[in-house]
Formats: structure tokens, sequence, C-alpha cells
């Protein structure tokens, strides 16, 4: 007896999102269902009577309207193998992106959006100012760096150590 071959029955949601670049997959998921005024749970859990042969990054391409290639580089769970992303107290850790340019990628103002970020050496959003930084709880909470040069400064002088001498010989300093 033959049986009949299970149909994959996936579609875009009626209103397509781009992902933040370096956004945690929770923060996409969260701002997909937002946007399409939906229960996070409703994207994340499996039909009961259809079994998907999308992997995890295809389905998430079709149900946000975007190609596969944007999914994976914006979204580095599935790339961080090849990263060789650093563990231990210098990780990668997911925190706050900078509200002003999430407002001005997303077209969102005051919407919160996960990224994936250095602990120790993403602290100050250059073109905006802000301390996007360790004890910033909420993105309403990123100060204003206008009246402070010298820290804006101070983060541009890390990234040029970085950018020479690489995260392993800034680490250790």
């Amino acid at each position: 007896m033959n049986r009949p071959l299970k149909a994959v029955v996936f579609r875009p949601l009626p209103r397509p999102l781009k992902p933040f670049p370096q956004e945690t997959e929770a923060s996409f998921l969260d701002r997909l269902a937002t946007a399409n005024a939906m229960p996070v749970q409703r994207l994340q859990r499996s039909s009961h009577w259809l079994e998907s042969r999308l992997d995890p990054v295809g389905r998430l391409s079709v149900l946000s309207g975007q190609p596969r290639t944007l999914i994976r580089y914006a979204i580095p769970r599935w790339e961080r193998q090849a990263w060789n992303i650093p563990q231990g107290p210098f990780a990668a850790t997911p925190r706050w992106a900078c509200r002003r340019c999430v407002a001005r990628r997303t077209g969102t103002p005051g919407q919160g959006v996960m990224v994936w970020m250095s602990k120790h050496h993403d602290q100050v959003c250059i073109p905006h100012r802000l301390w996007i930084g360790r004890a910033v709880e909420a993105p309403a909470n990123q100060f204003g760096l206008a009246d402070l040069p010298e820290i804006v400064a101070a983060q541009k002088r890390r990234y040029r150590l970085l950018r020479c001498y690489g995260p392993d010989v800034v680490n250790v300093c």
C-alpha cells in the first residue's frame, strides 16, 4: 500500500519584514509576529498535520518573504561556526541595538531589536553618539554622548585597534 506524500504548505506572511544586521532569531521572530498581528508562538510551533521538509532558515525565509541568503547573512545563529566568535568573557551576547539605527532601518521608531554584540568592544553607536553598551536595560535608556566627545573618540580608537591588531591582542590588553 502506497502512503500518500505529505504536502508542505508555507506561504509568506502578509507583511514581509527584513532582518536587522546581526539580529537574534528570537528578536526577528518577535518583530515578524508583531508586524503581522499574531502571537510569536504561532510562528514557532510546527504544524500538527503537515510535515515540513524545510530547514529553519528556509521556513523563516518563506514566512518573512526574504531571500535565504539575506536571512543567513543577517541572523548569525546559522553562521556562528564560520565566524570564529570568541568564547568565554569576550563572547558575543544579545544586547539592544541603537534605537536611532533601528528607527532609520525599519521605519518604526520605538521598536526594540536585540542584536549580537561583543560584551567589551561595542559600547557606543558612533554615527548617533549613543551609549549602547553594558547597563542599558532598554532602548529608551540609551543616553546621548553629544556632550562627551572623548567617549566617542575612545570607541573609534578601540575599533581602529581591533582592525589593526585583532581581538586576540586587544582582549589581552
